[in-house]
């Protein structure tokens, strides 16, 4: 519910998914479904956040954008 892992032996590789944070994932109809958060450090997986969630964080800054004051 909170993060989507991908974790199939053979294709997670640090040499593939290195540097990659931030990534878009498509699904199959070509929508955006999520955003890659993490790559593998010593376990052979990666993490994703699912779009809902991405969606429900910039609506929770976009209604506290007033509240937001900047440092002086």
């Amino acid at each position: 519910d909170k993060y989507a892992i991908l974790k199939i032996p053979g294709l997670v590789d640090i040499q593939y998914w290195a540097g990659l944070s931030g990534a878009p994932i498509i699904d199959d109809n070509g929508l955006l479904a999520g955003m890659l958060i993490r790559g593998p450090e010593k376990e052979p997986f990666v993490t994703a956040v699912p779009i809902e969630k991405i969606i429900w964080f910039l609506d929770v800054i976009i209604k506290n954008e007033d509240n937001i004051q900047p440092k002086s």
